[in-house]
């Protein structure tokens, strides 16, 4: 499924675009972390969503272009 999902582009307009910005040479993206809250899923496994702070989430990482374009 990752070919179905997953697009980042042509991998040298990428990679120009990145070092351009940053510098860093070689680099396809910046990734970033996060919890998205929800509310309770009501089922047993539950406590499987709930973070550090007792709020029920979910946890997403993305990849982000130089255009911050969440890839």
């Amino acid at each position: 499924m990752s070919r179905e999902y997953i697009k980042f582009g042509d991998p040298d307009d990428v990679v120009e675009g990145l070092q351009k910005l940053s510098n860093f040479p070689n680099v396809m993206g910046a990734i970033g972390c996060t919890h998205i809250r929800i509310k309770s899923p009501g089922q047993r496994e539950d406590e499987e969503y709930r973070n550090r702070k007792g709020h029920f989430t979910l946890k997403v990482q993305a990849v982000s272009s130089a255009q911050l374009i969440i890839q």
